[in-house]
């Protein structure tokens, strides 16, 4: 499968395309064709190596903690084989989102509603529990 990776910390250019294996699932993962990722500004932060403390130094790294798809295997969980998904990474540098697959645990993926795109979905995860925090502890909102 064809992933984007970086070998180095640095601007875009380093980005590159790379073939990798498809991943396999464990027992509490869930196996997505990705059709949508996004970019986020610990994503663009670690890449250009302002967070080395939290990435470390090992390369080859991946991008993308947001992400929508189609399930192409549900394992053990809740979700069954074409269920349209959104949700995140669980580790962002060596499981990010910029792979044509990715094996995730279920808990970090929900069903997509239909009404949206998969480029609006995976544009929620990171960005939607930054606001809904907010709300919580600024705007009184209980969940």
């Amino acid at each position: 499968m064809k992933a984007i990776v970086y070998q180095k910390f640095g601007n875009t250019t380093i980005l590159q395309s790379a073939e990798q294996s498809k991943p396999t699932i464990k027992s509490d993962q869930v196996l997505v064709k990705v059709k949508a990722f996004s970019i986020n500004p610990m994503d663009w932060k670690i890449r250009k190596g302002e967070m080395k403390l939290m990435s470390g130094s090992s390369f080859p790294k991946k991008t993308g903690a947001d992400f929508s798809g189609i399930i192409e295997d549900a394992g053990n969980s809740c979700f069954k084989k074409g269920d349209m998904v959104f949700g995140v990474v669980k580790n962002i540098m060596k499981d990010g989102a910029s792979s044509e697959y990715i094996a995730v645990p279920a808990s970090l993926v929900w069903k997509k509603p239909s009404q949206i795109s998969f480029p609006q979905a995976a544009s929620i995860p990171v960005v939607g529990m930054a606001a809904l925090t907010a709300l919580e502890k600024m705007g009184n909102i209980d969940r």
